[in-house]
């Protein structure tokens, strides 16, 4: 019994120097994945994100007014700026069907033109795209508050009041192109963040999956007859609880916390994990505290709340800290029962986490198809009547419904896996 704790007191080490390294793994991240207080790497940002006037001069600019002396005078003013993409239209329809189909840099619009007045034009534009596909300057000689509300609303970048002076046109153009241009620039960075969290999270998922496999096998030393047992289970876990209708992201969690189900038998003595024969009752209770002892391993609530407390700054330290849980209740709760007979703590129906009914009958079906110094491996498909006999006894029902809609899959990672090819 003593040498059983010490492997458990080994296992609580190795726990810290893991937990240790997925901590320092977080250096480097973005500042949302960080821990407080841990300096971010460095990212250039450009100090004058105002283009150039030769680049203020390439935009193509739309100009639409009812007006042809309006048009005119915008033109002059644009052509003797530089500007020689220029399109002038009268008619604003005509205007509004090249704006959708191609798309201008910038758009000068009249606030009051017959058959489609700038806010009929802004209010067009936005519901057959959801937003305005290029940013408008409204012109107008009205002072009505209401109507430029209304143009805000509808996304107007600003206005100009008629009649137009050059020494605000252009400005005003500059103005709103270079908040274009810095918009662009933060979609380009948000798009680099977005791409560097999905391979930060992608890289934790795989040392996530490494440190679930070394303690799994850490678990197949102290009892190599059970195989391949933790990879069947995960897989058969897997497939359970895609076809109960899981969320993804809590399937694949389910996958690979499943291989920890049976940790906790580190701590249990070699001559009761080992035993040829039937338990006395108080080994039965001894080992069934593999669950007890499971959770403390891989609990990360209690023992190595301060490391969690870090871990969890930021997106992929929580997607860890939901790892370590699900891995918990996987370890205390797949030998409960649906119907309340079960162990440790008697729990029937959904007061058993959904993460547990699903391992424990991943577990008992592979049990039954295996060889045991008990038992010899009971035929797949008579395991698959002995699971459904206990749909709604042992099992939730849901989740051997699922496991039933698996069975050729099962069949194949049996096959796949068998124990004669480790």
């Amino acid at each position: 019994m003593r040498d059983a704790f010490s492997t458990l007191d080994q296992v609580d080490w190795n726990m810290e120097s893991i937990l240790s390294g997925l901590e320092n793994a977080s250096v480097g991240l973005p500042p949302s994945m960080q821990r407080q207080g841990e300096a971010p790497e460095s990212q250039s940002v450009p100090s004058n994100l105002q283009f150039s006037d030769r680049e203020l001069r390439q935009k193509r600019i739309i100009a639409i007014d009812d007006e042809p002396i309006n048009l005119a005078l915008a033109e002059a003013y644009l052509r003797n700026e530089g500007f020689e993409r220029l399109e002038f239209y009268s008619d604003p329809r005509l205007a509004l069907e090249v704006v959708r189909k191609d798309p201008p840099d910038l758009i000068l619009l009249d606030l009051m033109m017959p058959h489609l007045d700038g806010l009929g034009f802004l209010k067009q534009l936005a519901s057959s795209h959801n937003q305005l596909l290029a940013p408008v300057i409204l012109l107008t000689a009205s002072s009505d508050v209401c109507h430029r509300r209304e143009a805000l609303e509808l996304g107007a970048a600003d206005f100009l009041q008629k009649p137009i002076l050059a020494e605000e046109l252009i400005p005003r153009i500059r103005n709103v192109l270079s908040a274009e241009h810095f918009k662009g620039w933060l979609r380009d960075q948000n798009q680099h963040l977005e791409l560097l969290v999905q391979q930060r999270t992608q890289e934790l998922e795989r040392t996530q999956g490494l440190i679930i496999a070394c303690l799994a096998r850490a678990a197949e030393f102290r009892d190599e007859l059970t195989g391949n047992h933790n990879l069947r289970v995960a897989r058969y876990a897997g497939l359970i609880a895609r076809n109960a209708g899981l969320p993804a992201e809590l399937v694949r969690i389910i996958q690979t916390a499943a291989p920890l189900h049976d940790i906790g038998k580190v701590a249990v003595p070699d001559s009761i994990l080992h035993k040829p024969g039937s338990l006395t009752q108080d080994e039965r209770d001894l080992m069934q505290r593999h669950t007890e002892w499971g959770q403390s391993i891989v609990e990360p609530e209690k023992k190595w709340g301060f490391v969690i407390a870090d871990l969890t700054t930021g997106t992929t330290g929580q997607a860890n800290a939901d790892l370590l849980r699900v891995a918990s209740r996987i370890a205390m709760s797949h030998h409960e029962r649906w119907d309340g007979a079960g162990y440790p703590h008697g729990l029937a129906g959904t007061d058993i986490p959904v993460e547990a009914r699903v391992v424990a009958v991943a577990d008992v079906f592979d049990a039954l198809t295996s060889k045991r110094p008990y038992k010899e491996p009971i035929p797949p498909l008579k395991c698959f009547e002995m699971i459904r006999e206990q749909r709604g006894k042992h099992f939730d029902p849901d989740m051997v419904d699922a496991f039933d809609e698996a069975m050729p899959e099962v069949l194949w990672i049996a096959e796949l896996l068998r124990d004669d090819l480790r």
